[in-house]
């Protein structure tokens, strides 16, 4: 029964957020927690603008551009549907003079009729090399618990591995268009082509994105280079339970060689040195 109550509610707010946002050109974006989202968004927005945006914050998780034309939800499906509802009221006025909307989930699994991803999104999932990714997290939550505000995000267990698999293996059978942080960092050519096909051209370097507090590694100090997050899995150590779980059979597949190579090679010294 509470089953079938949830699902009732999350298909009218499904269909609500649908018509609220039926004078603007939505894009849901979807990846896990340190993989690039932030990233890409301020980058997205950038080529909506046609210029490089300072945001300016409305409240907690709503930011829109200086233009007042790009409207940015940041983390939705953490405030939950009551605050993801009284947001899109309270800015009412605001939704209504933008052109773009952009509503973002992490750690989420998106549902038929999502609450999060209105029926004419343009739907977008990010993805990036998943032992990097990793590292990135483990990085966030040791540097948070530090100092005393880890709050227990940043797990990687069988929950984050799940939401890598519908990343990997689901979300293109469902027509959400892949973006990959990776070629993103590395390629200019694959900058253009990803604006071309949403027929955007204002491909202009974003700065660095103070809702994720910046990089992992570097923070909010200076934007890192390609090579430094595309290797962060040789900055870090990967803890044994890790290992083990990411040579788990399940999981083996969604590894990237470099990755499969780099954690045989541990394991075998880890082995080795016992």
């Amino acid at each position: 029964m509470l089953y079938f109550l949830q699902s009732c509610v999350n298909c009218w707010t499904h269909y609500f957020m649908s018509w609220r946002f039926r004078s603007q050109k939505i894009f849901a974006i979807t990846g896990v927690r340190r993989s690039g989202n932030h990233a890409f968004i301020r980058w997205l927005i950038n080529a909506l603008e046609g210029e490089h945006c300072t945001l300016v914050k409305l409240g907690h998780g709503v930011h829109r551009s200086p233009s007042g034309d790009t409207l940015f939800f940041n983390e939705m499906n953490y405030r939950g549907l009551m605050g993801y509802y009284t947001r899109t009221k309270k800015h009412a006025s605001v939704i209504k003079k933008a052109k773009f909307v952009i509503i973002s989930t992490e750690d989420y699994i998106p549902k038929k009729h999502d609450p999060y991803v209105p029926v004419q999104a343009t739907r977008i999932t990010i993805h990036r090399h998943l032992l990097n990714t990793i590292s990135s997290r483990l990085k966030k939550s040791q540097d948070r618990a530090l100092e005393g505000f880890e709050r227990g995000d940043m797990k990687i267990d069988h929950e984050f591995m799940h939401y890598i698999r519908w990343l990997r293996e689901e979300s293109e059978k469902q027509s959400w268009v892949k973006w990959s942080y990776d070629d993103w960092v590395s390629s200019n050519d694959y900058r253009e082509e990803f604006l071309s096909n949403l027929n955007l051209k204002n491909n202009i370097e974003p700065g660095i994105s103070k809702e994720g507090d910046g990089s992992s590694f570097t923070g909010l100090s200076r934007t890192p280079n390609a090579q430094e997050v595309t290797r962060r899995y040789t900055q870090i150590a990967i803890p044994e339970r890790i290992k083990a779980l990411l040579l788990e059979p399940y999981y083996k597949s969604l590894l990237e060689p470099d990755s499969l190579d780099f954690l045989n090679n541990e394991v075998q010294d880890d082995a080795y040195k016992k």
